[in-house]
């Protein structure tokens, strides 16, 4: 996983700053879509599913968002140091990185039951998308999965919707079938689906959920 701080122009720059970042997800995501997706995606979370990595963790968002779901350890990383400084911040005993999976492969230790990477295949190249996963299935135990959330373009797409996408800071918006295509190249022995969400935010979005699961 790489920076894509390049990338980022105008008023998309703004949103490298945590504050902002946090103000505008929690602006346009409907007040369900977390718990929808914790109960559809990972509902033995701080069950079963004890140990999480977070790969591209922004301000810690999902620890902040799914905290109260029983007891786990978190692991989390991303490339921007104001990102990280915030989240802890917030959670001064969770275990947080600046860097990515080409800086961070023998400093991320240990194996884990689930590993996210919400809102990050979208802004790196086909390349840093298969490190990505076979960094997350290097430390997966068996049967353990990466969850993927992403915007996407698809065929018969709502035509706000295409344009919201193709407007994402996110250079590399794709297809279900590519991302799925990609993570099964760099993931290695398991199964890996996707199913897309449409209603997720208050405007005329839809994204792709990847489920890798380790064999």
């Amino acid at each position: 996983m790489t920076s894509t701080v390049s990338e980022r122009r105008g008023v998309h720059r703004i949103l490298d700053l945590s504050w902002a970042y946090s103000l505008f997800q929690g602006g346009i995501v409907k007040p369900d879509s977390a718990d929808r997706l914790r109960s559809e995606l990972f509902p033995d979370l701080g069950v079963s599913v004890t140990r999480v990595l977070d790969l591209g963790c922004g301000p810690a968002t999902f620890l902040a968002t799914h905290h109260d779901a029983g007891s786990f350890t978190y692991v989390g990383f991303d490339p921007n140091p104001k990102y990280i400084a915030t989240a802890q911040e917030q959670f001064p005993d969770a275990e947080l990185h600046v860097g990515t999976t080409a800086t961070l492969g023998s400093t991320i230790t240990g194996t884990f039951d689930l590993a996210v990477a919400f809102g990050v295949l979208h802004h790196v190249p086909d390349a840093v998308v298969r490190d990505l996963a076979a960094f997350a299935a290097d430390r997966l135990e068996p049967g353990g999965r990466l969850v993927t959330i992403d915007p996407t373009l698809m065929d018969g797409q709502r035509t706000i919707a295409r344009a919201i996408a193709k407007a994402d800071r996110g250079k590399y918006v794709r297809s279900p079938e590519a991302y799925v295509d990609l993570l099964r190249e760099g993931f290695g022995p398991g199964d890996v689906t996707s199913r897309t969400f449409h209603d997720l935010l208050r405007v005329p979005y839809d994204h792709c959920v990847t489920i890798s699961t380790r064999a």
